[in-house]
């Protein structure tokens, strides 16, 4: 299992059970409050600034930072993508960050524990 598959599951996985904050505010407030298990951020945001935000309260809150380099990529894993009737994607929808607040225990968050557990909260 890599970490991109893993972090594919548990993001359908946390949408399923409304465990996810999308979009700057969302974060932001999740990651202050340190409801925030870990944060998925693209890494081709159109702000500069709204990387380092980020950035700087998970480093401050003790929060992992997970990269992902598209933000339609991330978009996608978050489900906010619209499908058609055969499930293939019609439209890509932009999110340059998501937090997972809840997430059922699976295989998939354990795998993704274990790597945070190899490499503790740091981010570039």
């Amino acid at each position: 299992m890599t970490i991109m598959s893993a972090l594919k599951d548990v993001l359908k996985d946390a949408a399923c059970s409304y465990g996810l904050s999308r979009g700057i505010n969302e974060v932001c407030r999740a990651v202050d409050k340190r409801q925030a298990h870990f944060v998925v951020l693209a890494e081709n945001c159109d702000e500069k600034h709204y990387k380092d935000l980020v950035v700087a309260l998970c480093n401050e809150a003790k929060i992992n930072v997970i990269n992902v380099p598209d933000k339609f990529v991330l978009g996608e894993m978050c489900g906010i993508a619209t499908y058609d009737k055969n499930m293939k994607v019609r439209k890509k929808q932009k999110c340059s960050s998501v937090a997972v607040r809840d997430c059922p225990d699976s295989p998939a968050f354990q795998f993704l524990q274990s790597e945070f557990k190899k490499e503790p909260a740091k981010a570039e």
